[in-house]
């Protein structure tokens, strides 16, 4: 087995399937925020907490887990950059 040498994020390795629709995959973009919005929010009502604070690794590797699905949402953006047509306004008629 071929070890890849890589000191990123596992996120980083990960596309956008070749076969994926073109577009913005909406759906999708919703879901990696929805959770990266859930793990934010743990993380704020365990640091409102003095009786039951998280251990420092687990705040840690929580925050990673978020920054995680900003980044497949950022991979999703840039596919629907590369995918999808700016629309245009038409140009002024000018009188």
């Amino acid at each position: 087995m071929k070890t890849l040498e890589f000191n990123g994020l596992p996120e980083d390795v990960l596309s956008v399937a070749a076969g994926a629709p073109s577009g913005v995959p909406i759906d999708e973009i919703n879901c990696a925020l929805g959770r990266a919005d859930a793990v934010i929010s743990m993380i704020m009502m365990a640091l409102s907490s003095e009786d039951c604070r998280p251990a420092n690794f687990v705040i840690t590797d929580a925050l990673w887990s978020a920054q995680g699905q900003l980044a497949i949402v950022r991979k999703l953006a840039e596919h629907a950059d590369a995918t999808t047509t700016p629309k245009r306004s038409k140009p002024a008629t000018g009188a």
